[in-house]
């Protein structure tokens, strides 16, 4: 009898958080002999997702490159791999995505070749999912009906998949070791089309190598244009994308005119949901001129994307050497990034909260030695907003860039960060709706042939229309003046 439908409403959520630890014991090579361990950079690739039951089977590879200073007092690098398998349970999903955070690296030596690697793991994972939208469509015949219209969003596909990038740069002069080459991602466009999008964003690249007794610092950033198949997708499409850094290595090519050229092989996980905005009017209230009817209804909270966006800002930040030992230089700085622990919305403005943590290698006043401190300051960035716009914490994430850092007679260090600020604008919308009626009998015939009605305050058209058992059409019909909205004006019904 009656129009009733299921709609899905799609949006991606964080389902589950998980740390997990991959550990290994790694040796170098006998004329490496390890006098200190300085610190490790690791970058995690997820190679497989597979749903076994319930159970998330996460099969990924750890690469860390570890800086350690000699017997003879320079430095040196040690490349290692970690595999890791892990079965999590997790919640029901049209489909998974997993985006790793390397958390932190403790390293320790064992013996004068070999070192201990402890690395902690986040594991963010990802879900698309749906609320069911169990409704009454209009055009019930013999019903008059009161009607909103929703938007949700459906569902067109999804992707796991990858873009492979080779950027080549070339140097004037002759190099011996390289010490520390990391990158960052950044996104700037995703332009959706039929069946594929097109990303263009930029790899930043910060590179620390010797050249004789030298060590020299080269920050790079290299652009890209790729197209990623996304079947079902169109250009009205809306885009939720988490794209991150999975594979970063370099091979060296040195000439007969000591030239130097730097061949980047990366890789990056790219991760899509493509939704497209569906309209469909339900009904939210609904009547009989003859039936009794007991309706049931249903409320549910509709989470629609809005619009993912980003912004640039540039961070100046003073810490405080004075508890360290004396720093003379700093060779190198690594691991830098951004933790966000905070985000909220007030007064249309988007507050974000977290603590930037980089990794210092430096030498000494007194004696010239390596070595390595951890380094963390608050930072916070503000960002305009338009009304009724909301921002979870866990669609906040942030990219920085250290591009210069100045010493300040080993008191204090001056740092300036570039920082790329990616955040997922929605709506969340509480949606009630008819969700089904029963017919329990014949109404009574009423055997008043005028009835009059003084509508309560906020009594709509269809309410007043109800309350009387008539059409709405013949209360407009029989009270001139009266335009269906608030009314103090007495409401009049004649039977004809």
């Amino acid at each position: 009898m009656a129009n009733l439908v299921t709609k899905k409403n799609y949006y991606r959520k964080l389902l589950k958080v998980v740390t997990i630890k991959a550990s290994s014991t790694n040796f170098v090579d006998g004329e490496n002999t390890i006098d200190k361990m300085l610190g490790t950079k690791s970058l995690v690739a997820i190679s497989e997702i597979n749903l076994v039951n319930d159970f998330l089977q996460i099969v990924g590879r750890v690469e860390s490159n570890t800086l350690f200073a000699n017997v003879e007092k320079t430095l040196e690098n040690s490349t290692s791999y970690t595999d890791f398998n892990e079965k999590i349970q997790v919640p029901k999903a049209e489909q998974y995505f997993v985006y790793p955070i390397v958390k932190n690296s403790k390293n320790t030596k064992i013996s004068a070749n070999s070192f201990d690697l402890d690395i902690n793991i986040e594991l963010n994972i990802y879900g698309v999912v749906a609320n069911e939208l169990n409704c009454m469509l209009p055009n019930n015949e013999g019903f008059f009906e009161e009607k909103k219209e929703i938007q949700i969003d459906a569902l067109l596909g999804c992707t796991n998949d990858s873009i492979s990038l080779v950027d080549t740069l070339e140097i004037n002069e002759q190099l011996n070791k390289i010490l520390v080459n990391e990158a960052e991602v950044v996104v700037n466009k995703i332009t959706p089309n039929n069946s594929y999008v097109v990303i263009d964003g930029e790899i930043k690249r910060n590179i620390v190598y010797t050249s004789g007794e030298q060590i020299r610092k080269i920050n790079k950033t290299f652009d890209f244009s790729e197209e990623v198949s996304l079947l079902n997708c169109t250009p009205e499409s809306k885009i939720n994308n988490i794209v991150y850094l999975k594979r970063n290595n370099i091979n060296i090519k040195t000439d007969e005119n000591n030239k130097t050229e730097f061949e980047f092989d990366s890789a990056l996980s790219v991760n899509l949901v493509a939704l497209v905005e569906e309209k469909f009017d339900a009904v939210t209230d609904i009547f009989s001129e003859t039936k009794n009817l007991n309706i049931s209804t249903d409320c549910t909270e509709v989470y629609k994307l809005i619009d993912k966006k980003s912004f640039v800002d540039r961070l100046s930040l003073v810490l405080d050497t004075s508890n360290h030992k004396r720093i003379d230089e700093v060779v190198c700085a690594y691991d830098t990034f951004v933790a966000v622990e905070q985000a909220n919305v007030e007064n249309n403005l988007l507050n974000i909260y977290g603590t930037m943590q980089t990794s210092l290698i430096y030498k000494n006043y007194d004696n010239e030695e390596y070595f390595s401190t951890t380094m963390t300051a608050p930072v916070s960035f503000q960002r305009g907003l338009d009304p009724n716009i909301n921002v979870s914490v866990e669609d906040v994430f942030v990219n920085v860039n250290l591009v210069g850092i100045k010493n300040k007679a080993g008191k204090e260090l001056n740092l300036s960060l570039d920082a790329d600020i990616y955040y997922t604008e929605h709506q969340t919308n509480l949606e009630c709706y008819v969700a089904g009626i029963e017919e329990t009998g014949e109404k009574q015939k009423d055997t008043h042939s005028i009835v009059v009605l003084m509508p309560e305050e906020n009594k709509s058209l269809f309410d007043i229309a109800k309350d009387l058992n008539v059409a709405p059409e013949i209360i407009l019909a029989q009270n001139p003046g009266f335009d269906g909205k608030k009314t103090e004006k007495v409401i009049i019904y004649r039977k004809l």
